[in-house]
């Protein structure tokens, strides 16, 4: 759903840009050449921006692909931490039932 609401955007986007420069062509105060020149220095301005930003955004998902990994080891490691922990105070309880029923057992056969 997502996906489809962003390029739903994108081409409102695009189609809005579109007519601005219909307009702006249709009422420029300049010359076709001066116009002409001011659009492709306004659309290398706008190019160089989404650029930037794509870069900035790639940066941003490798860093937080980079991170999530590390929270996932972190995790990973915590939760083996924490089976290990379970397994061994498990085996002390079991150990020390045993001992508990075996002296049971011997405190009834006197």
């Amino acid at each position: 759903m997502k996906d489809a609401s962003a390029g739903d955007r994108v081409e409102f986007f695009l189609l809005g840009a579109a007519i601005g420069a219909a307009v702006v062509l249709l009422v420029a105060p300049e010359s076709g050449a001066r116009t002409r020149r001011k659009i492709r220095h306004k659309g290398e301005n706008a190019a160089d921006y989404f650029i930037s930003a794509g870069k900035d955004l790639v940066e941003k998902c490798e860093e937080l692909s980079r991170s999530s990994g590390e929270l996932l080891g972190d995790a990973a490691h915590e939760l083996s931490e924490k089976y290990r922990e379970l397994s061994d105070r498990s085996k002390q309880l079991l150990d020390e039932a045993a001992a508990t029923i075996r002296r049971a057992a011997a405190d009834q056969s006197r």
